[in-house]
């Protein structure tokens, strides 16, 4: 699947990477009496920003970005990062399930296990930016199906919907809280 478009994610890379940094280091401190990782695997690596950080941070490790998209693999694969790449598609096990099923999978088997969610409130300039946020990642397949008067009135509907649930503020910023699930468990 190529439908990504690693310009448009990367012109939010800062705040996209902002989770990873908080789990690298959360991570970090809850094993740092374990060894070390043998692999590493970011799933959804996109242009493979947060894979360079995992490799930094655990050099022995073999790391691994999988990514569902060919145009985002092909920007990871141009960088200098110490990693190997694998196309697959993640979002065939996306289970909408609780943090405590979670618990309930990984506990039996690790020593260790970390589970919290986080809504990471970004701060993001420039006209129409959860529109620009998306239309890299998840709203992307979406126009790429659709030819133009179809696509142009969707993006136009859609823009004003996103307006309206996210505001910009009167200093000209647009505040786009955005929850992730973090896990961190070792055996």
């Amino acid at each position: 699947m190529g439908g990504w478009n690693p310009s448009q994610y990367l012109k939010y890379a800062g705040p996209r990477l902002r989770p990873a940094i908080d789990l690298i280091e959360r991570a970090a401190r809850a094993l740092d009496a374990a060894p070390a990782p043998g692999a590493v695997f970011d799933l959804g690596c996109g242009t493979g920003n947060t894979t360079r950080l995992l490799a930094e941070h655990w050099p022995a490790a073999a790391v691994t970005g999988v990514d569902s998209s060919t145009d985002m693999l092909a920007r990871a694969r141009s960088s200098d990062i110490g990693a190997s790449w694998m196309e697959a598609e993640l979002g065939d096990w996306a289970p909408p399930a609780p943090p405590e099923t979670y618990y309930d999978i990984l506990a039996p088997v690790a020593r260790h296990l970390e589970i919290w969610e986080s809504v990471y409130l970004h701060v993001l300039d420039g006209d129409d930016p959860v529109v620009e946020w998306t239309k890299a990642t998840g709203f992307r397949p979406l126009l790429d199906a659709l030819d133009g008067a179809q696509r142009d009135g969707l993006l136009e509907d859609y823009r004003a919907r996103i307006a309206k649930a996210y505001p910009k503020r009167a200093d000209g910023k647009t505040l786009f809280p955005f929850r992730r699930l973090f896990i961190v468990a070792g055996r």
